[in-house]
């Protein structure tokens, strides 16, 4: 080998070592664009604020939250999933990516190839809430009232095929009722439409529903997790009640497209975690009804996995039709 050869294929390697850290250690330097695929006040809204707000702090950078809703949160995932892999397009999102393809014939990405995870954020329960106008106070008073099939009900499901959709289409197997699944309304809509009495029910994800239960406007019957809400403590779990089938919780998670350098999604996942560990974001978390968790891209894929499974499995045994 001659020794310019050889100086050239030494360069070469320098260039690789030393290229990678260095990218890492500039980034951000320029705005970084935060999609939630959803409207504006809904869960994964207030969770994606909350966090970088104080990662934007934390890193002295720009964190720009762009809201693009729907399609039961497609558009948003497709923004991402079409962006450059850089680090300046980010996603947060919950379930919907990963349990719609049980209920939809056709998926306009494949999420376990296009999407790269980069930290397990949090979990929420989800709650079952009624106007005050339904005469039913419990969850055995409601599943009763939809059986008699005295009035037709309206459920609201935020986003078509999320956790919300599955709940209305548990309800109608487990009561026969007649109800409507009206879908792809966002929380803030469907909060909207049952003050005015549009709607008569919903199971949702917490956060957006708490100031409206605290009010009194809303009548909530019990939520959907392992334990009581600790924003809501005397109000049962549906396991409580009775109802263990309806255990429902959305996890979410800071998703960036596939081909990402490695050395920036470890570099956003300790900042997003150092974040969710703040003994300020976790109270802000808590407030809101979140739970923090903050774990990194590895556990936050196993848990989606499992979510995938768990929602494709419900699908064929309650014999949900598929969406086109």
């Amino acid at each position: 080998m001659s020794l310019f050869r050889f100086f050239c294929i030494l360069g070469v390697l320098f260039t690789t070592i030393v290229v990678t850290p260095v990218h890492a250690q500039e980034y951000p330097n320029k705005p970084v664009h935060v999609i939630i695929p959803y409207g504006a006040g809904g869960s994964t809204d207030i969770l994606g604020r909350i966090i970088f707000d104080k990662v934007g702090k934390n890193m002295g950078a720009v964190f720009v939250v762009d809201n693009k809703p729907g399609a039961g949160g497609q558009i948003g995932v497709v923004s991402l999933v079409k962006s450059s892999p850089d680090g300046y397009t980010l996603l947060v999102d919950g379930n919907p990516p990963f349990i719609q393809p049980a209920i939809m014939e056709k998926m306009p990405y494949d999420t376990f190839r296009d999407l790269a995870p980069v930290a397990y954020a949090a979990r929420i329960p989800s709650v079952l809430v009624v106007t005050p106008k339904l005469p039913v106070k419990t969850v055995p008073e409601l599943f009763e009232y939809a059986k008699s099939k005295k009035a037709p009900l309206t459920f609201g499901c935020s986003a078509m095929g999320n956790l919300s959709y599955f709940a209305g289409e548990m309800l109608i197997g487990a009561t026969g009722g007649d109800i409507e699944i009206v879908s792809g309304r966002g929380s803030a809509q469907i909060i909207s439409d049952m003050l005015a009495g549009y709607m008569h029910l919903t199971i949702d994800n917490l956060p957006p529903y708490l100031p409206q239960i605290r009010a009194d406007k809303f009548r909530a019957l019990a939520t959907t997790g392992d334990v009581r809400a600790t924003q809501l403590p005397d109000l049962p779990t549906m396991i409580e009640a009775g109802y263990p089938e309806f255990h429902i919780s959305a996890k979410f998670g800071v998703y960036a497209p596939t081909g990402t350098p490695r050395p920036i999604i470890e570099k956003l996942g300790r900042e997003i975690i150092a974040a969710l560990k703040s003994a300020d974001v976790q109270n802000r978390l808590v407030q809101s009804g979140f739970e923090p968790v903050g774990l990194g891209p590895e556990e936050l894929w196993q848990t989606m996995k499992a979510e995938a499974e768990k929602w494709m499995r419900v699908a064929k045994e309650r014999n949900i039709k598929k969406m086109r």
